[in-house]
C-alpha cells in the first residue's frame, strides 16, 4: 500500500516537473513579431484585423491636390514614372522659348540688340545731351593741348591756371529778389569789389590770354568774374539796340528759328540739315547774332551800373531761350528764371 503511494506521488512530481519544463521552453522562445509576415503564427485568426494592419492608417500622408494615394508627389511620381517623356518636354519647352526670343525680341530690335547701347542712352537732341557732349569734346581737347604742351616740354604762362574757386551765393530777401533793386545789385558788386579793388588782385587773379593787347600794353588784364554782375556794369549800354534784341526775341517762333539757324549760318556747323533754309532767313539771323554780340562784348564790369537794370534782367531772361547766348546768363539766376518770371531770389 504503502509503495503504490510512493509511486503515485513520484508519477505525480514527475508530471510537475514536465510541466515546468514545458513552461521553462514557452518562456525561452522568442516573442513572435506580428510585424513579420515571415513570422510563426498560431491559430486560424486573421493578424490584419488588429489595430496595427488597419489600412486606413498605412500612410502618414492623406491623399491631396500635390501627393497621390500612396502618400508620394505627384510631380516626383510622374518624373519617375515617365523620365524620358519629361525630358524631351523640357527641351522642346527651352527651344520654343528661345524661337520665340528670336523673333519677338531680336528680330524687331535695332540691330538685333535689345539692350541699349552706353553712347546712346540719352535723347540726342535734348538741350542737357547737347551741353553735356560740348563740355566732354571741350575737356577732352584742352587735356589733349596741355599733354602735348607737356611733351613739347613747354612751361604754362603766368597765372593762366586756376589755382582755387571762391564760390559766391546772393540770396535775395524780398519778393523781386536779388536783381530787383539798385541797392541789393550794387551791395553784390561791393562784395565783389573787396577783392578786385586790392592793390595785389593783379599778382593773384587769373590773368587773360584770350584777348589780344592793344596798343603799347604789355601787361595781361585779370578775367572778369563769372558773374552776371558784368552785364549790369558794362562799360557801355545801347538801350536802343537792347530793346530790339528784345522785342525780337518775344516771338517764340523767331527763337525756334534763330535756334535751328544759328549752328550753320554763325558757326557754320551742320548746314547739310539746313538746305530749305531761305537766304532771308540767314541774313535775319546774322543781324540778330551781331546786335547781341555788340551788347555782351561791353559785359567787363567796368563801368557804373546800367541805369534801366531791368532792361538788363528782361534781356537776359529771352537770352536764356536761345541756345547760343544761355550759356552767358543761365549760371548766375534760379532755375525758373524766365520771361515770365523775371525773378531770381
Amino acid at each position: 500500500m504503502s509503495e503504490k503511494k510512493h509511486r503515485s506521488h513520484k508519477h505525480k512530481h514527475k508530471k510537475r516537473h514536465d510541466d515546468n519544463d514545458e513552461e521553462a521552453d514557452s518562456a525561452s522562445l522568442p516573442r513572435a513579431n506580428i510585424y513579420d509576415d515571415d513570422s510563426p503564427t498560431t491559430g486560424d485568426k486573421d493578424d490584419s484585423s488588429h489595430p496595427a494592419f488597419d489600412p486606413d492608417d498605412q500612410h502618414v500622408h492623406p491623399p491631396s491636390f500635390f501627393t497621390n494615394e500612396r502618400g508620394n508627389l505627384k510631380v516626383v511620381a510622374t518624373i519617375a514614372a515617365h523620365p524620358c517623356l519629361v525630358f524631351n518636354l523640357i527641351i522642346a519647352l527651352c527651344l520654343i522659348m528661345s524661337f520665340l526670343l528670336n523673333v519677338m525680341v531680336f528680330r524687331t530690335a535695332e540691330g538685333g540688340n535689345p539692350f541699349t547701347v552706353p553712347g546712346n542712352e540719352f535723347d540726342l537732341n535734348d538741350v542737357r545731351s547737347i551741353q553735356y557732349d560740348s563740355f566732354r569734346l571741350a575737356a577732352e581737347e584742352v587735356n589733349a593741348a596741355k599733354k602735348f604742351g607737356s611733351d613739347q616740354e613747354q612751361t604754362a604762362p603766368k597765372q593762366s591756371e586756376n589755382a582755387a574757386i571762391a564760390m559766391w551765393v546772393f540770396e535775395g530777401t524780398t519778393d523781386s529778389g536779388v536783381f530787383g533793386s539798385r541797392e541789393s545789385i550794387q551791395g553784390m558788386k561791393d562784395a565783389y569789389d573787396i577783392f578786385a579793388n586790392d592793390p595785389e588782385y593783379q599778382d593773384y587773379c587769373l590773368l587773360d590770354y584770350r584777348t589780344p593787347l592793344e596798343g603799347n600794353e604789355t601787361e595781361r588784364k585779370c578775367q572778369n568774374p563769372t558773374t552776371p554782375l558784368t552785364m549790369y556794369y558794362p562799360s557801355e549800354w545801347d538801350g536802343d539796340k537792347a530793346a530790339a534784341v528784345i522785342e525780337q526775341l518775344k516771338d517764340p517762333e523767331k527763337v525756334e528759328l534763330f535756334n535751328s539757324l544759328a549752328l550753320c549760318s554763325i558757326q557754320g556747323l551742320f548746314c547739310d540739315s539746313l538746305s530749305e533754309a531761305s537766304a532771308r532767313d540767314a541774313l535775319w539771323a546774322l543781324a540778330l547774332h551781331a546786335n547781341v554780340t555788340a551788347i555782351t562784348k561791353t559785359w567787363d564790369m567796368q563801368g557804373e551800373l546800367v541805369q534801366d537794370f531791368r532792361q538788363v534782367t528782361t534781356l537776359a531772361s529771352y537770352l536764356m531761350q536761345v541756345d547760343l547766348y544761355k550759356g552767358f546768363v543761365d549760371f548766375g539766376f534760379d532755375k525758373g528764371f524766365n520771361p515770365s518770371n523775371p525773378v531770381s531770389k
